[in-house]
């Protein structure tokens, strides 16, 4: 419903002018640039298929994907921030970038899957 004062006709002939001025603020602005990663500081390790007991005692399997120093080839020390993902479609297919940035991610199944120890109720 248009306010007091402002007939239907004008209220579209505003929108549309509205509308035009936001594509022409859209098409004058400047081009992003488009976003590349730092080059990875870590190398990734990996523990596979690692159980994890649930508080019901369910046994999940996950992987584990953590940050490796490249000059010692050991798991780096620090804390790093965590992907933490559960799945029913697999955990072998999964891609994670950003991993040689400083991140480690645990990708788990989910419940009821054929590698977990558990079904659905």
């Amino acid at each position: 419903m248009a306010p007091i004062g402002v007939t239907r006709n004008r209220a579209r002939k505003l929108a549309g002018a509205l509308g035009s001025g936001a594509l022409l603020v859209l098409a004058l602005a400047p081009a992003a640039e488009a976003w590349t990663p730092e080059p990875a500081t870590y190398k990734v390790g990996i523990q596979s298929n690692d159980p994890v007991e649930m508080s019901d005692g369910t046994i999940l399997r996950a992987n584990v994907y953590y940050p490796v120093d490249p000059t010692t080839g050991q798991a780096a020390t620090g804390p790093f921030p965590v992907i933490l993902t559960q799945t029913p479609y697999g955990r072998d297919n999964a891609v994670f970038s950003g991993l040689g940035a400083g991140y480690s991610a645990y990708l788990g199944s989910a419940s009821a899957t054929p590698v977990a120890a558990s079904c659905w109720r």
